[in-house]
């Protein structure tokens, strides 16, 4: 048995689409979870009803905590092999469960990873591509997630994962509650631990971006760059675990590159008031940058060294391309 994971806010809108994407999947044996986090809107109803209408699907129903509270309340109560997680303004292809289950299966494998198609809803263009291009042989997490961190084309959304659930109990993988980018955190330790992982590069999912009310289309505060940096420290923590000059280490390198570059850009989209806050942080950020000796980190050594510079260069990017949107939206 496969158990789906779909957590449930505010989507009344969405929450058809992606609900029967999952029923009229070609594989039948599922279990559908719906969590419904303290939804606002019908959507708890909503879930309600589709649990009457088809036994496979189990209604959660629980105060509103978050996207990382409400998966770990999926976790804790599904009975699949394999987990798969979707969210509920997304929907998959039919033949999503059977083809990846089939690859699993195959390969052996605790994770299998895969394409999705982007699509928006509003007048602005799909910026973000997850279509995944090389070929990779089935291997060891690390060795995967570094060559796939290479060709940038490592998503980390947990939706384009399909996981065994052993796996995941064995390694205790769950998502921090209250922490923002939870899916960066929760797929980087799940690429990193003992595991073997296969690739099925079919578009099978698709995702919906920028939504209309999405908390990541919103100006970015304090949460915003102290859970990058969160982390970051988190994978400060487990390079120095490994053996030095391992694939491993070298993992966690480009993942606190990564969370450093993003806590620099961040900084430069902040509002005045929220930038004084984080201000201390950058000591931090310095210091663990200049102790990653095996790889290029000379961009972000700069932009730590002179974060006024960086701001001026990095909103005058920004002014002008929000120019040349305006220009051609008009």
């Amino acid at each position: 048995m496969v158990s789906v994971i779909i957590p449930v806010y505010n989507v009344e809108k969405y929450l058809k689409q992606c609900v029967e994407s999952v029923l009229h999947q070609t594989y039948k044996d599922l279990e559908i979870i719906l969590v419904d986090d303290g939804s606002p809107d019908n959507s708890g109803a909503l879930c309600d009803e589709y649990a009457l209408a088809d036994d496979r699907i189990t209604v959660v129903h629980k105060k509103n905590g978050g996207l990382s509270d409400a998966r770990n309340a999926g976790m804790a109560v599904a009975h699949g092999e394999y987990i798969f997680f979707l969210d509920s303004d997304d929907y998959i292809r039919k033949d999503t469960i059977e083809l990846l289950l089939d690859r699993a299966k195959k390969e052996n494998a605790d994770i299998v990873f895969f394409s999705a198609h982007c699509f928006s809803d509003s007048w602005i263009p799909v910026s973000e591509s997850m279509t995944v291009k090389y070929r990779y042989e089935t291997d060891s997490g690390e060795r995967v997630f570094v060559r796939r961190f290479e060709n940038a084309e490592w998503f980390c959304s947990a939706c384009l994962h399909f996981y065994r659930a052993d796996y995941l109990k064995r390694e205790n993988l769950h998502f921090v509650k209250g922490l923002l980018y939870e899916d960066f955190l929760f797929s980087g330790t799940a690429y990193l631990r003992p595991c073997r992982i296969a690739a099925l590069k079919k578009q099978l999912y698709f995702y919906r971006e920028k939504r209309t009310g999405s908390i990541m289309n919103k100006k970015p505060v304090k949460i915003n760059f102290d859970s990058f940096l969160y982390i970051a420290k988190y994978f400060v923590s487990e390079k120095n675990k490994v053996p030095e000059g391992s694939v491993s280490q070298k993992g966690c390198e480009y993942l606190i590159r990564y969370c450093f570059n993003r806590c620099v850009m961040t900084y430069c989209d902040m509002e005045r008031s929220e930038r004084k806050k984080v201000k201390k942080a950058f000591s931090f950020i310095r210091r663990e940058t200049y102790k990653l000796d095996h790889i290029d980190c000379s961009k972000l050594k700069l932009a730590i060294k002179f974060p006024n510079l960086w701001f001026i260069y990095y909103k005058g990017i920004r002014k002008h391309a929000k120019y040349l949107i305006d220009l051609i939206r008009a």
